[in-house]
């Protein structure tokens, strides 16, 4: 283990602990399964010990059954003890809707965007 990525695990760790201290209103509007994803993104890979305490989840055995269907879709994906945000998987999603939006087109369908 390198020095740098020790560094970088205790940046970690501290960001996570200074956003711990006062929940914000976005933060306590979001899931549990949400403050991990959005932490995933943000700091890149994490042991679910981290993601447990960033997202106030009891134990961190509870975080793979969390993140099981974003598992199970590609969106995170896990290499050891370190979960981590399939950046790619944000690509490949649009490009589904892509080539979704221009079958239905091609067959007469109108195709707009549904507000949020």
């Amino acid at each position: 283990m390198s020095f740098d990525h020790l560094i970088q695990q205790l940046n970690r760790r501290t960001r996570a602990q200074s956003s711990c201290r006062e929940p914000t209103s976005v933060s306590s509007s979001l899931s549990k399964t949400e403050r991990m994803r959005v932490y995933l993104r943000e700091f890149g890979p994490a042991t679910a010990a981290n993601l447990a305490m960033e997202a106030d989840v009891p134990s961190s055995a509870l975080v793979g059954a969390l993140l099981k269907a974003d598992l199970a879709m590609g969106r995170v994906v896990r290499d050891g003890s370190r979960y981590a945000w399939n950046s790619e998987w944000d690509e490949q999603t649009n490009n589904h809707i892509r080539k979704a939006k221009a079958l239905l087109m091609r067959h007469g369908f109108t195709v707009s965007k549904e507000a949020a």
